[in-house]
């Protein structure tokens, strides 16, 4: 199964993985939680192509988000480039988020 995916890192004080930080990822952002797309399910390159990111418990539970969800980013793999997002819902009492997030380029082979 072709799994090498666009990876995004979902940079945020929601996140639940606490990663080391690194040179280059955003700065002031500690919590953070990579996103694959899968290549095997796109049929050919898309170009600005809006991805719908679900947020769930697993996502929320730290309790280090605030209610409202405004302290969300997305940035491209590099962890530094932020990415265009529109959040459609972001219910904190529900432990649940749902975002849009336009890539760049989602490569179909890649």
């Amino acid at each position: 199964m072709a799994r090498s995916m666009r990876r995004l890192l979902f940079g945020s004080a929601v996140m639940l993985a606490a990663l080391s930080a690194r040179a280059g990822w955003l700065n002031g952002w500690e919590f953070r939680r990579a996103i694959t797309v899968d290549s095997s399910q796109i049929g050919a390159d898309l170009v600005d192509f809006p991805v719908m990111v679900r947020l769930t418990t697993a996502l929320i539970d730290m309790g280090v988000a605030r209610p409202d969800g405004f302290d969300i980013r997305f940035t491209s793999s590099d962890g530094v480039t932020l990415l265009d997002f529109e959040r459609e819902m972001h219910d904190a009492a529900r432990d649940r988020g749902l975002y849009w997030v336009r890539l760049p380029l989602v490569s179909s082979s890649s």
